[in-house]
């Protein structure tokens, strides 16, 4: 009974450790967005995307969470949101690039053309996007791109989007 009280005392000591060695950053982006509603040709919405990850450690393929939120306006228009949800990434270090994945899910608010009164949604957005590592505390976010749908509120409305920024690990 000691061998087993002693092994999983082991695991225990390897997983708390594996958690404890997370990489997590923090990102700033430029977004430039189309935000589609029913029945109203598409605006085009600029603004800051910020955000949390962290992804257990592991060599090649990473999986871990994102917390992010968009402030995008233009003209009297805006989409403001914050999100969360899982991440997945794959690190290539030969080319020094780290493509990524995520489906998120949250809420914000929106004022479009169709209806000039806020309205709070529900959203979903799924996005990819890759970065590339310049040291071991900071990578330029080369691309992202994601879709946005905002479920609620004054109707439909669906944003595509581009981002590029800076991501700056925490040590």
């Amino acid at each position: 009974m000691r061998c087993w009280r002693m092994c999983a005392w082991v695991l225990a000591g390897l997983l708390c450790a594996k958690i404890a060695s997370a990489q997590a950053g923090v990102y700033g982006l430029f977004t430039g967005a189309n935000l589609d509603s029913s029945g109203v040709p598409a605006t085009k919405i600029f603004g800051p995307t910020f955000g949390i990850y962290a992804d257990f450690s592991t060599p090649v393929v990473k999986f871990g969470g994102d917390v992010r939120g968009a402030l995008l306006t233009r003209s009297g228009v805006h989409n403001y949101y914050g999100v969360t949800g899982p991440r997945l990434e794959v690190d290539l270090p030969v080319f020094s690039l780290k493509p990524y994945a995520e489906a998120l899910a949250g809420g914000g608010e929106s004022i479009s053309k169709l209806d000039p009164r806020a309205a709070l949604h529900i959203d979903y957005e799924l996005l990819a996007g890759v970065d590339r590592k310049f040291t071991s505390l900071l990578e330029w976010r080369v691309l992202e791109f994601s879709y946005t749908s905002n479920i609620g509120g004054g109707g439909s409305l669906q944003t595509k989007a581009l981002s590029s920024g800076l991501v700056v690990h925490i040590p």
